[in-house]
Parts: structure tokens; sequence; C-alpha cells
């Protein structure tokens, strides 16, 4: 079972990898990161095996998000 998880999570990382170097930081790795989080299996592979370049990515996806919500928030405050 361990070695199946490696193997599984050597595929995660290139998968990554891929989409970093044919897509760059486009929308497709926030696609990617988007449906990783609400794909039960993906989820729970992540949850217990770990995926630092997923976790990189989620960071990211949250900061720009805040980022959005707080423009948002002075844009309505200069109305």
């Amino acid at each position: 079972m361990k070695k199946q998880a490696r193997e599984a999570g050597k595929k995660l990382s290139n998968m990554f990898r891929f989409c970093e170097e044919v897509f760059g930081e486009g929308q497709e790795i926030l696609i990617l990161v988007t449906e990783l989080t609400i794909n039960y299996y993906g989820a729970n592979f992540i949850s217990r095996y770990g995926c630092e370049e997923y976790f990189a990515h989620n960071k990211e996806l949250l900061f720009y998000e805040r980022q959005k919500a707080i423009i948002k928030e002075i844009e309505e405050q200069e109305l």
C-alpha cells in the first residue's frame, strides 16, 4: 500500500510540474487545485499523504481570493 501511495504521489507531483511547464501560473493551475479539493478521492489522498505542490498552489489561491475580497471592500468604501 505504501508503495502505491508513493507512486500516486509522484504522479500527482508530475501532474503539477506538467501544468506549470505548459500553462505557467495561469487559470489551469487554479482549476487543478479546485478539482483536487472538491474531489473526494483527491482530497482524501492529499490529506492522508500530502502533496507539496498542491499545498503551495492552494496557498496562492487563498491569497488571491483574499486579495480580491480586500480590493472589493476598498472599492465599496470609495463609493
